[in-house]
């Protein structure tokens, strides 16, 4: 009797896997096209994404969003689709998307008779803008997520200005990549008479390269920066070349270089978006990294050593010891007005911020910071 039972109760269940298994393939797959994985917004705009659906016969659409505290997805909004096997639905998500700078969410729908359920991949949104910025007096103006490079504030970010000794990054970046700095570089009449040059030198004086790359970051030194485009290419209008193809390179839409040290020109410009990559690539460089936290330094001519540069920096932000600053470079002519970029770190996350033409820089950028800790931001 008990064998008897024991077979019975095995068919049943082996009838109950066979027809689980049944009636799984008999379910369709349910597709899912058009879903916008990453948005980078205006908090004030409304995001609607159309997706398409198959089957989407009296089918429940959960757009989700994901509790990091719980760890749990939430249904915000639920739509339903019409009777027809394959359909278009406009997902409109709440208004309140943007009550933070990061959220993410999903697309959800529940399994039905005769098809499986689907989740979409998630769907990561950063609210730009999250409120706009009392008295920040500048032309343009950016934050960038250093490590994503999603824009969370911009201000006429792509518009093209000029630069002024920003442009210097690109001049570290181009000389860096192909120099050690130990090279030494004979300073020639065109290098001695760049405009505004800041050193004690003279024609055949000689320098270390890396000497050089303080003076031109420290105190921008117009000079310095015309003898690292002289000393890594061996002529300056070949390293504005290698400048623009680098530039090329990262994609940069909005810039062009005429020169290396950025004094005002005709045709040389770049943006506040550009000069955030351009910072975030610069920061790549250990040497960069380090020289654009100096506040001070001293050289000599090496073939001259009773000629002593002493340069101090340009920075402001340096004598404040502001908690998380990790240095920039400063850039100001009549053209460009008084520009900035530079990186800041807030709960471990590292921040790249640009103005330009700013009334005054030192509380723009402050003001910047302070939008990156009072936004949400993680």
């Amino acid at each position: 009797m008990k064998s008897k039972n024991l077979i019975g109760i095995t068919l049943v269940v082996l009838g109950l896997i066979v027809g689980g298994t049944y009636f799984f393939l008999l379910q369709a797959k349910t597709v899912v096209t058009g879903v916008e994985t990453k948005w980078n917004i205006d908090a004030g705009r409304i995001i609607r994404d159309r997706i398409t659906i198959s089957p989407a016969k009296n089918r429940k659409v959960e757009l989700q969003e994901y509790d990091s505290k719980r760890k749990t997805w939430v249904t915000r909004k639920t739509f339903r689709t019409k009777g027809r096997n394959v359909t278009k639905l406009t997902v409109v998500f709440p208004r309140n998307w943007a009550d933070r700078t990061y959220t993410t969410w999903r697309i959800h729908l529940p399994r039905v008779l005769g098809a499986r359920g689907y989740d979409s991949e998630k769907i990561r949104i950063t609210a730009m803008n999250l409120r706009s910025i009392e008295g920040l007096n500048t032309k343009a103006a950016v934050i960038m997520d250093m490590k994503t490079k999603q824009v969370i504030y911009g201000q006429n970010m792509h518009q093209r200005l000029p630069n002024a000794s920003t442009t210097k990054m690109m001049t570290a970046i181009v000389s860096m990549s192909r120099a050690t700095g130990s090279e030494r570089v004979r300073f020639t009449k065109e290098v001695v008479d760049t405009p505004e040059g800041l050193m004690w030198k003279k024609k055949g004086d000689v320098f270390l390269m890396s000497d050089l790359w303080k003076a031109m970051l420290i105190m921008s030194c117009n000079d310095a920066a015309a003898g690292v485009a002289y000393g890594t290419t061996g002529d300056i209008s070949t390293f504005v070349n290698l400048m623009n193809r680098t530039a090329g390179e990262m994609g940069l839409k909005d810039t062009h270089f005429m020169n290396p040290h950025g004094m005002d020109t005709a045709g040389h410009y770049s943006s506040a978006y550009d000069l955030a990559l351009i910072d975030r690539r610069a920061m790549d460089f250990a040497a960069f990294r380090k020289i654009v936290r100096m506040q001070k330094y001293q050289f000599r001519a090496l073939n001259h050593p009773e000629r002593i540069n002493y340069i101090t920096t340009t920075n402001d932000l340096l004598k404040k010891n502001i908690p998380g600053y990790l240095g920039g470079k400063t850039g100001t002519t009549y053209g460009a007005g008084d520009c900035y970029a530079g990186v800041y770190e807030y709960k471990g996350r590292k921040y790249i911020t640009v103005v330009l033409n700013a009334k005054n820089r030192w509380k723009a950028t402050r003001k910047l910071y302070s939008y990156i800790r009072t936004s949400g931001v993680r």
